[in-house]
């Protein structure tokens, strides 16, 4: 509780990072336990995420509802509470949306590869993916 009360005192860099450990570390769990009816629904989202990459503000709610979904399919409740923490950083920050169109395309072309590693339940995928940004 006392981590969501020092929320205001992170960076939005701070934040896009560790949401993107969070989200590959969901990924990775989601691998091996997703459920069809998930499957749908992060199909569907990643489908609103590629026709708002033109709207700012709308591209970011779509991929924050993808990242949650992600963090769900893991069946972890810890990385969903955490996932939901970094939402409350990225869409307090001023500059939430103000990426550029070309950004939020390579940004869900990469939810999209995260999305299609998910599927195929290729779990080592997705730890090579987030050792490789690590480094």
């Amino acid at each position: 509780m006392q981590l969501m009360g020092c929320v205001h005192h992170f960076g939005r860099a701070q934040a896009i990072e560790a949401c993107s450990i969070i989200e590959e570390a969901a990924a990775g769990l989601a691998a091996g336990r997703l459920i069809e009816r998930r499957s749908i629904e992060l199909a569907e989202n990643l489908a609103e995420i590629y026709a708002s990459v033109l709207s700012g503000e709308d591209f970011m709610s779509h991929e924050m509802r993808f990242l949650r979904l992600v963090a769900e399919s893991s069946r972890n409740q810890v990385l969903v509470a955490v996932t939901d923490m970094i939402a409350a950083i990225l869409f307090s920050s001023p500059k939430g949306a103000l990426r550029t169109s070309e950004q939020r395309r390579a940004a869900a072309d990469r939810h999209h590869e995260i999305y299609k590693a998910i599927r195929a339940g290729r779990r080592e995928e997705l730890g090579r993916r987030r050792k490789s940004s690590s480094q």
